[in-house]
């Protein structure tokens, strides 16, 4: 993809100092990833459904500079109807139980985030996405 005549984003190293520039320009934080270090840990049984080695598709959150939230990634291996995580204070919804239909297996799933931070998956038992999840607080 060509943004300009000579901005070549296939290129690996353009496409990141490129994202870089994009993100620093809208204040955007670095992205929170769930079971990390000092975040947010999985709960019951959820895990992220990709291989070690595929990170860009571990589950993850942050935060816009309008202040909405975003949740991405690939989460599986939980109970239908159970929380996959908790997010922190300020990543909250101020509104309780934000649902959200998304790709998953066996079926769609519905994810629930509610204000006290809970984001519970329902059906979505072998993998659940969570890109297109967002949300202001």
């Amino acid at each position: 993809m060509k943004v300009h005549s000579n901005v070549d984003l296939n290129d690996p190293l353009v496409f990141k100092l490129w994202t870089k520039a994009v993100s620093d320009a809208l204040n955007v934080e670095d992205k929170h990833n769930v079971g990390g270090t000092n975040e947010p840990a999985f709960e019951g049984t959820w895990t992220n459904y990709d291989t070690p080695t595929a990170t860009s598709r571990d589950a993850r959150f942050y935060k816009d500079h309008f202040g909405r939230v975003h949740l991405e990634g690939v989460v599986g291996g939980g109970t239908s109807g159970t929380t996959a995580f908790t997010l922190p204070d300020g990543y909250r919804p101020s509104v309780d139980n934000h649902a959200f239909r998304c790709e998953s297996s066996p079926a769609n799933a519905v994810i629930v985030v509610a204000s006290d931070g809970t984001v519970k998956i329902y059906t979505g038992t072998t993998y659940t996405h969570l890109d297109g999840v967002s949300f202001r607080t």
